[in-house]
């Protein structure tokens, strides 16, 4: 059974609430409120997890996400606080476009697998803990969650360019960037430890390969708390829709 499957027969078997209030609820951030709509689900025996573009429900084998409709802020104009709500693009979309890229790039391990159930919602592999949690919970002498210093993080980074065939190093990605550039510059979009721990599961050609496609797609600010650890052990990527980024034109294929 795929996870699609799996996910929209739970959801009709023993969720159908949740399913019909997804279906048929615009969700709203406000940045004094947070979760405008959380109650409604909560009173329902439905847990949802905020962020800052994306409402997730965690289950057993998988998480729920669907998309905030809209966002209110509250600018100073000329001195004085207003209200202003704001349409949202949806972000499971990019995020699902950008890993149905992946799988054409032979990528697809990376991340999480994503999938489409209908009307704005989609299903992910749940993530059994991310590589924040797992610093705070696990030995500190794993060496797939530990904490590299700076100049680690730069050479292991500087042993990945130098792993890179000259001649593959000088090809162009675009009219600026050649393809060690996209490498050099990989923790621009991997952050913080994400480069060196990823390095522990994955070898450095595939890791090439990642920092190339996340260059192309703009797929930006991966960080330790958008990473973690399937039900084998992998490392693996779950939120990978861009922010302030090009993701959605690029997944999309509209020009920049």
């Amino acid at each position: 059974m795929t996870l699609k499957e799996k996910a929209t027969r739970f959801l009709n078997d023993k969720a159908p609430d949740l399913f019909e209030m997804l279906k048929t609820t615009e969700l709203t951030k406000d940045e004094r409120l947070d979760f405008v709509e959380a109650f409604q689900f909560e009173r329902a025996g439905y847990h949802p997890v905020c962020g800052m573009t994306k409402v997730c429900f965690v289950f057993d084998e998988f998480v729920i996400k669907i998309s905030f409709d809209y966002k209110v802020v509250y600018p100073f104009i000329d001195g004085v606080v207003t209200k202003k709500v704001v349409e949202l693009e949806d972000a499971c979309e990019t995020e699902y476009l950008a890993y149905r890229k992946a799988v054409e790039a032979g990528l697809g391990d990376f991340f999480f697998e994503t999938d489409y159930l209908g009307c704005g919602i989609y299903v992910q592999e749940r993530c059994e803990e991310s590589l924040q949690d797992a610093r705070y919970f696990r030995d500190d002498s794993d060496s797939t969650t530990k904490e590299y210093s700076e100049y680690e993080r730069e050479c292991a980074i500087d042993a990945l360019v130098e792993s890179i065939p000259e001649e593959e190093a000088e090809v162009d990605i675009d009219e600026y960037t050649t393809v060690g550039d996209s490498v050099r510059y990989i923790d621009s979009y991997l952050k913080e430890d994400c480069v060196t721990n990823f390095l522990q599961t994955y070898d450095s050609g595939s890791m090439v390969k990642l920092a190339k496609f996340l260059f192309s797609y703009d797929i930006t600010d991966i960080h330790d708390a958008n990473v973690g650890f399937d039900k084998v052990g992998r490392l693996r990527i779950f939120d990978f829709s861009g922010f302030c980024s090009s993701t959605r034109e690029l997944v999309k294929g509209e020009k920049v």
